[in-house]
C-alpha cells in the first residue's frame, strides 16, 4: 500500500486532505506535524510524526524509515516558505520519496507575479522543485475549495 505524507495534516485544508486519504482506503497516511497528538491520531485513523521542520537531514530519514512514497504539503499561507523548501529538499534526499504536491492551494501563479509576497514564497517552491528528480504536481484549484472542502471541514 503507497504511503502518503500530509505536512500540516491537522489544519483546515489538510485535515480534509487527511480524512479524504483515509476514507479511500487504498493509502496508509501519516501526519507530518509539530508535535504529536494521540488523541488526534485515533480521531484521524493516521500516525502524526513530529518533525523538525530546520532539519531537512532529519525529515530525509523520516521519509525511508516510514516508505513515504509521496509527500503533499497543506502548511499555512503564513509559514515561512524555508520550512517548505526544507521538506522538498528532505524528500529530494530520500530514497524512497518520489513525488511531491506543494502548499499552493489556490492561484496559478506565473513569474510576472512574483512582485506579490505570496507569488514570489510559491514560484520559489516551484524552482526549487525543479532542481530535484521529484515528480511533482502544484494542485491550482482557486477558490473552489472553498466552497467544495469548507462546508465539510472540522472546526
Amino acid at each position: 500500500m503507497p504511503v502518503v505524507a500530509i505536512a500540516g495534516g491537522t489544519g483546515s485544508v489538510g485535515r480534509f486532505i487527511v480524512e479524504e486519504t483515509t476514507a479511500d482506503g487504498n493509502f496508509e497516511v501519516i501526519i507530518l506535524g509539530r508535535k504529536v497528538n494521540p488523541s488526534l491520531e485515533k480521531e484521524l485513523g493516521a500516525r502524526i510524526l513530529a518533525i523538525d521542520y530546520s532539519d531537512p537531514n532529519s525529515i530525509a530519514t523520516l521519509l525511508e524509515e516510514n516508505h513515504v512514497d509521496v509527500v503533499i504539503t497543506a502548511l499555512s499561507g503564513h509559514t515561512p516558505p524555508e520550512q517548505e523548501l526544507g521538506l522538498i529538499q528532505a524528500a529530494a534526499k530520500s530514497k524512497v520519496t518520489k513525488r511531491y504536491i506543494p502548499s499552493v492551494w489556490g492561484i496559478k501563479y506565473r513569474p510576472e507575479q512574483s512582485w506579490f509576497f505570496n507569488a514570489a514564497a510559491k514560484l520559489s517552491l516551484f524552482d526549487a522543485l525543479d532542481k530535484t528528480d521529484l515528480e511533482w504536481t502544484a494542485v491550482a484549484n482557486g477558490f473552489f475549495l472553498d466552497y467544495w472542502g469548507a462546508p465539510n471541514l472540522k472546526t
